[in-house]
């Protein structure tokens, strides 16, 4: 009982002071891809659908950390990658990570966790009402938040518009980080 509720307290303070972003749907501006070339580091499986503008870049978490002076614009995780990620010695890199990362197949858990201490993989699994996608990036003003959901059964259309919307987010990023 007190472990429950303890667990309820930190995950909400990980949430207070996020700003989420809840998007459904494609749009029209969202179907086009990035103005500027990206370079997007990906961990686990790299079943993205192709994007003009952006270089996927295969990448394990233990490679990223120990060659860090490589620059990315962005990071993705896939489900099977997941597990991996969620493990205590990537916690700093996470919270600390300066570009923003996205996590694939996010459906039965809370991202939060990546960036807090003490919170282990079975702590937040939520039982499949996520977003398909989940995303954050570490700011001035604290953590900015993204969260996507895809149909019950998505098309490659679905994917694209997905895909074109994660990668949209790194370039306002990139650019946003110039100035």
């Amino acid at each position: 009982m007190i472990k429950s509720l303890f667990l309820a307290i930190c995950v909400s303070i990980l949430l207070v002071g996020c700003s989420i972003q809840k998007i459904s749907g494609p749009m029209e501006k969202d179907l086009e891809g990035p103005n500027i070339a990206l370079k997007i580091a990906v961990v686990g499986a790299n079943d993205l659908v192709k994007v003009e503008n952006v270089d996927y870049v295969k990448k394990d978490l233990k490679e990223l950390i120990s060659h860090s002076e490589e620059i990315f614009d962005g990071l993705i995780i896939s489900q099977d990658s997941i597990e991996e990620a969620s493990k205590k010695e990537y916690r700093d890199y996470f919270k600390y990570i300066k570009y923003p990362v996205f996590f694939i197949g996010t459906e039965n858990i809370l991202v939060a966790m990546f960036r807090a201490d003490n919170v282990t993989l079975e702590d937040v699994q939520i039982d499949g009402w996520g977003p398909h996608v989940s995303g954050f990036v570490n700011s001035k003003e604290g953590y900015r938040t993204w969260e996507f959901h895809l149909p019950d059964n998505p098309t490659r259309f679905d994917e694209k518009d997905l895909a074109n919307r994660i990668d949209k987010i790194m370039e306002e990023n990139k650019i946003y980080s110039r100035k």
